[in-house]
């Protein structure tokens, strides 16, 4: 299938980035407001957009997120591709990036990074900090 509004080379449009948004982006948060440089989960939800494979094959998504612990423990975060579900468990203050790497197949796909494991015990305060994801075809090995 060629791009929107043209075509290139066979083999180009797949390598070309799919999806490359800052948090605060995304076009549905079910909760939380925007940082300086993201968007934080201050409780349980996520953030949610669509994007279009144009090619079957492998694809990796990158998502830069960092989080703020309570009684040692992280937030956990998981993200939704269509039905399937892949979880980290976040484990620094500072910005780190979290990947998944699989097949997709052509046509449109939600993508969704929810918070499920809030809580907050003052001073303590456990909380999601998503500072922007990147999807992309997968490099050839």
């Amino acid at each position: 299938m060629a791009p929107p509004g043209g075509s290139l080379p066979p083999g180009i449009w797949p390598r070309i980035i799919l999806l490359q948004k800052n948090a605060f982006e995304f076009a549905l948060k079910s909760t939380g407001n925007r940082t300086e440089d993201g968007w934080a989960l201050w409780q349980n939800g996520d953030i949610s957009d669509h994007f279009r494979v144009y090619e079957d094959g492998n694809y990796k998504v990158s998502i830069r997120a960092k989080g703020t612990p309570l009684k040692g423990v992280y937030p956990t975060m998981t993200l939704g591709l269509g039905t399937s579900e892949y979880k980290w468990q976040i484990n620094s203050t500072d910005w780190a990036v979290y990947t998944w790497e699989g097949p997709m197949v052509s046509g449109g796909h939600d993508v969704r990074i929810s918070f499920d494991n809030d809580e907050y015990i003052p001073p303590e305060d456990r909380n999601l900090y998503i500072k922007d994801v990147t999807i992309k075809k997968s490099d050839p090995r």
